[in-house]
C-alpha cells in the first residue's frame, strides 16, 4: 500500500458486488495532474462534512439508505484551546494520573447565547 500525498481524491469507481479493483481518480494539488490508478482495495477517512458536500463521487452511488442516513448528522463548529498552567490550580490533592503530570486543560468552546462562557472543560 501507497499513501500518496497533495491529492485531492476526486471520484472512486468500486465493484458492486465487492470484488475487484478499485479505481481512483485524483488531482494534483500543485500542479493539477489528474491520475487514474487502480488498487486492490482503498481506505476512505474523509468527513462527514466532505461526504456531505459530494466533494468525492462514489461509482456506484451509495445506496439511498445510506445516503440518507449520512445527510441525517449534523454537522457543528467547535473551537479547541489547550492552556498550561504553571500550578495546577484546579486539583484537590494530587495532580498526577499514574506518572503523567496533569497541568493542562483542552477546553472545547462551542458557540452560545452567553459570549465568554466555556461549556465544557476537559483535564488532560
Amino acid at each position: 500500500p501507497k499513501l500518496k500525498f497533495n491529492r485531492k481524491v476526486q471520484k472512486i469507481q468500486y465493484p458492486s458486488n465487492g470484488k475487484g479493483p478499485v479505481t481512483v481518480t485524483s488531482m494534483n494539488t500543485l500542479d493539477n495532474t489528474e491520475y487514474v490508478e487502480t488498487f486492490d482495495y482503498v481506505l476512505v477517512t474523509v468527513s462527514l462534512g466532505v461526504l456531505q458536500t459530494d466533494q468525492i463521487t462514489f461509482d456506484p452511488p451509495f445506496p439511498k439508505s445510506k445516503s440518507e442516513s449520512l445527510y441525517r448528522f449534523a454537522m457543528t463548529e467547535y473551537t479547541v484551546v489547550y492552556m498550561k498552567f504553571a500550578k495546577c490550580w484546579w486539583c484537590c490533592d494530587r495532580c498526577t494520573v499514574g506518572n503523567v503530570s496533569m497541568n493542562s486543560y483542552q477546553i472545547f468552546a462551542t458557540p452560545t447565547k452567553r459570549l465568554g462562557w466555556w461549556e465544557l472543560f476537559i483535564n488532560l
